[in-house]
């Protein structure tokens, strides 16, 4: 995956949603396949999370990730660099208007630490209600 993108789950049009969940994937990973057993693209954890929380709007978020950009041949961006990159992203979409919660396996784990702490640590009126709205995390094999 090159580019950052969110994914919405959730395709019903509805009431406007009480809060997001968003799903990120870790290293080696990507916003479907980590999210679902090896061949088994309907046992999606997303979608069935999305069925019980009909109030709630969920997402998967993508991003480069693959190992081999981790490398020092000058293809990978450093992780605040990514993170405030998927700061800005999201905040672009649309995202900290509402209560929030992130599922972060591995990697991404790393990476939402990173996105709070450089949206609380920075001054940038924009991104204070995304910081503000999130109520939660959940890391999944994620190095502390």
């Amino acid at each position: 995956m090159s580019e950052v993108s969110l994914r919405r789950v959730k395709q019903d049009e509805g009431p406007p949603p009480s809060a997001d969940i968003i799903f990120v994937h870790g290293l080696g990973g990507d916003s479907t396949d980590t999210w679902h057993p090896k061949g088994q693209p309907d046992a999606f954890w997303p979608g069935w999370l999305a069925e019980d929380c009909a109030d709630t709007m969920i997402w998967t978020l993508g991003y480069p990730a693959e190992a081999t950009r981790w490398t020092d041949d000058g293809s990978a961006m450093a992780l605040p660099d990514r993170a405030r990159n998927i700061l800005d992203y999201l905040v672009n979409s649309g995202i900290g208007g509402h209560p929030l919660m992130f599922i972060a396996h591995s990697l991404g784990g790393l990476l939402v630490k990173q996105v709070l702490r450089i949206g609380y640590e920075f001054n940038v009126p924009q991104w204070k209600p995304l910081v503000a709205n999130t109520k939660g995390v959940v890391f999944l094999a994620t190095p502390h």
